[in-house]
């Protein structure tokens, strides 16, 4: 994603989010070498250990700044977090520079940030969507996911690598490391429950059980994974039926490559036509209207509906001053009449609502009011003025 759709241009101050390994350094780091930028990099040890034992050090090193300088960047703050208080009041004291932060740990940085409410623009990154990748492949996205890194590599064996290391890392440096948890087994056990059944209803219960830990354990976990970044709630849609549909969330874990290595399913290979095909294709997809919204569309509200009936529509996006969207997906490569007869159905039992079928083939296809529409083109039709980024200079 450019920089300058993140605000990074602007003469203002940005805190920006995104979890491990979505590329946040190498986009702040590209765009600093064209701007009159100041960087501070928190994940050299050397440098983290200066400001840790004196953040106050930061107000000297703006003093010592040439005069054209323009933005101060503090890359990782949640290292430091300290300092988001001094940058808060050097804002507030009407100070020459703006600042870029970034953060991996929107945990450690909860209370923190709020010092910067309305004092600072707050993005998030996330993976690569297709649109900023030349070569997008959509068996290796299934598989592999969508982290700058693994779409740089070719070999299997070297994304099924870095991805068992991310998974690691993060056990060991977010949860282990910052005492989140007692005994980490339980979470461990936890998490492979919780990515094997991203994308589905969460059955808090069952993961429980699973995990052998109370159900309010459970959702402190859960808890644990967004504030880390790991992934998200999508929540029902209730209307005016809510009594007859599902009320529970589903949770999706950031990155398909992730959530395969955090499930063990790395290595088992995806064949079209079958049910954990179809998962991994809907989850992708919601992934990436997920990160559309998040960057072009932030007013924009996404939901699931799923009646006692088991009828289901993927997503339901609230739009402002518009009508309800309703999206199905399908994996398959072929759309019938009677698929989109079936889903304008359902759909009809919502006020005031459009509906697109999004789907694996190569042209569109209409039916009274729905139209089928291949994936690509139909998340462009999702987010309104949406045209393809350049290629992300995290990649």
């Amino acid at each position: 994603m450019n920089s300058g759709f993140l605000g990074l241009e602007a003469d203002r101050s940005v805190l920006l989010f995104g979890p491990r390994g979505v590329g946040k350094t190498k986009l702040i780091q590209d765009w600093a070498k064209r701007s009159k930028t100041h960087l501070i990099d928190l994940m050299r040890a050397s440098v983290e250990q200066q400001y840790a034992l004196s953040p106050q050090k930061l107000r000297e090193t703006l003093k010592n700044l040439p005069a054209e300088t323009t933005h101060v960047v503090i890359d990782e703050i949640q290292k430091v977090p300290e300092l988001l208080g001094i940058v808060r009041d050097l804002i507030e004291s009407g100070s020459p520079h703006s600042f870029v932060l970034t953060g991996s740990s929107a945990l450690k940085l909860k209370q923190s940030a709020s010092l910067l409410a309305g004092r600072a623009l707050v993005c998030y990154l996330h993976p690569l969507s297709f649109l900023e990748q030349d070569k997008f492949k959509l068996a290796e996205a299934l598989q592999f996911g969508q982290l700058p890194e693994i779409t740089k590599l070719k070999s299997p064996s070297q994304k099924f690598e870095v991805l068992q290391t991310y998974v690691s890392t993060y056990l060991q440096e977010e949860i282990a490391q910052e005492g989140l948890t007692r005994d980490l087994m339980p979470f461990r056990r936890f998490i492979e429950s919780a990515a094997l059944l991203s994308g589905e209803i969460t059955n808090f219960s069952k993961v429980a059980r699973e995990a052998g830990v109370s159900v309010p354990t459970i959702k402190e976990y859960y808890s644990i994974l967004e504030d880390s970044l790991l992934g998200f709630f999508l929540d029902p849609y209730h209307g005016s039926s809510g009594k007859r549909l599902a009320k529970k969330p589903k949770f999706f874990v950031f990155d398909l490559g992730v959530k395969n290595a955090l499930a063990r399913t790395l290595e088992e290979p995806l064949k079209p036509l079958t049910n954990a095909y179809q998962a991994a294709f809907e989850h992708l997809i919601v992934l990436e209207i997920f990160r559309l919204i998040s960057y072009f569309a932030p007013d924009f509200h996404p939901f699931y509906l799923r009646t006692k009936d088991g009828e289901e529509i993927n997503l339901i996006i609230a739009r402002p001053s518009k009508p309800l969207l309703c999206i199905q997906i399908e994996s398959s490569d072929r759309v019938s009449e009677r698929d989109l007869l079936e889903f304008e159905k359902l759909c009809s039992k919502l006020p005031n609502c459009e509906s697109i079928y999004l789907y694996n083939g190569p042209d569109e296809i209409s039916y009274s009011k729905t139209r089928a529409l291949p994936w690509q083109e139909g998340l462009k039709a999702v987010i309104p003025g949406l045209t393809r980024d350049p290629v992300s200079p995290r990649t």
